[in-house]
């Protein structure tokens, strides 16, 4: 892996970490070195999380948001993303995303566009109005990568150093920010969270 991909999956992993943490997740670790025999590929582990048939669909909602941060925080680090992107944009780049990356990998894994795939098709099965739903993510997603912008840099500038980090290395480097590790959201935004 060289420099440059070393920094932009570090501002990947980073997004997916922070914004699962703001979403209420808990980092078990984030690493930016890959696992042996596999491509340059990081991975955030998240503690699990309850998930009962109340609140599954409120479950794959945040998974969706921190998963597609991912892809803003990389977009963002190399100044090719835009705060402002329309919903109807984001949709359309993501989808290119999810194209380019495959939606499965041959070992079973499916890593982010994989994830993305099997969440989309949940919710459009549970939604009524799933593109509404869809620009309702799209905002959250987009929101939650630069309102924690700062927080996203501190992390990644972290791994980029260290390559790996606990979940108790992690939860001072966030709190400076407002970022606490603890279930349930950090923050609330209405039907996210139902």
């Amino acid at each position: 892996m060289n420099d440059r991909e070393k920094f932009n999956l570090a501002y990947h992993e980073s997004s997916h970490a922070v914004v699962g943490c703001v979403l209420g997740r808990e980092v078990e670790y984030v690493t930016i070195i890959p696992a042996e025999g596999e491509a340059a590929r990081g991975k955030v582990k998240f503690v699990p999380e309850d998930v009962t048939e109340a609140n599954h669909i409120a479950v794959v909602k945040r998974a969706l948001v921190y998963k597609l941060a991912g892809f803003i925080g990389a977009l963002t680090c190399c100044g090719e993303s835009d705060p402002n992107i329309s919903d109807e944009d984001f949709w359309r780049h993501t989808d290119t995303q999810l194209q380019v990356a495959g939606f499965g990998r041959e070992d079973g894994e499916t890593g982010d566009s994989g994830d993305i795939k099997e969440l989309l098709q949940i919710l459009q099965q549970s939604e009524q109005d799933f593109e509404s739903c869809k620009r309702e993510i799209a905002g959250k997603t987009i929101e939650l990568t630069y309102q924690y912008w700062s927080a996203i840099k501190a992390l990644a500038e972290a791994l980029l150093v260290h390559g790996k980090l606990t979940g108790e290395q992690v939860n001072p480097l966030l709190q400076p920010f407002g970022i606490v590790a603890r279930r349930g959201p950090a923050v609330s935004y209405g039907e996210l969270y139902r």
